[in-house]
């Protein structure tokens, strides 16, 4: 036995050998089925477009803290964030809107990472890469929130996905 695991002699059966590898290939055209619809059918790779979760959003005074966990996407391409609004949904205006230019000149001090794989400003956006998980605090200006009102705010990727929150105003 020990000289089989070691490359020594092998001497299989040619039956044994067309079973395992039938059994191999369907296991691998299964998986692409189930996973990806690669055989028939639409295909369905949910790993292509990134997927960002928000929650514990919440503003108060002139603070805006949110965290956002990317748990979906291409793992070697980031969520470029180009927008974030907070919508005041009872007035239907945006009290606070910060394009890409302003998302890439984040302080690093406003964004508190949690893992390994860090949200962090690029050059043209806010880079958040698959498996980071981070609490943003902004300052949100002149804004103050009416706790009469409904507050939403919205991520925007540079693909054009967007992802909403209510708000929570207050502590």
């Amino acid at each position: 036995m020990f000289s089989w695991l070691t490359s020594g002699d092998v001497t299989l059966d040619r039956r044994a050998v067309f079973a395992g590898s039938i059994a191999v290939l369907s296991l691998t055209l299964f998986t692409n089925q189930y996973f990806h619809g690669g055989l028939y059918g639409p295909l369905h790779n949910k790993s292509i477009a990134p997927t960002i979760e928000i929650s514990d959003a919440r503003i108060d005074t002139d603070v805006l803290r949110f965290t956002i966990y990317r748990t979906d996407g291409v793992d070697v391409y980031g969520s470029f964030l180009i927008g974030v609004a907070v919508t005041d949904d009872t007035a239907g205006k945006k009290v606070v809107n910060l394009n890409a230019d302003q998302l890439s000149r984040l302080p690093q001090h406003v964004i508190a990472n949690r893992y390994i794989a860090k949200v962090k400003p690029g050059a043209h956006s806010l880079i958040v890469p698959l498996g980071a998980k981070a609490e943003l605090t902004m300052n949100t200006g002149s804004a103050r929130p009416n706790t009469d009102h409904r507050y939403r705010l919205t991520l925007t990727d540079i693909s054009g996905a967007t992802w909403s929150q209510e708000i929570v105003v207050g502590s």
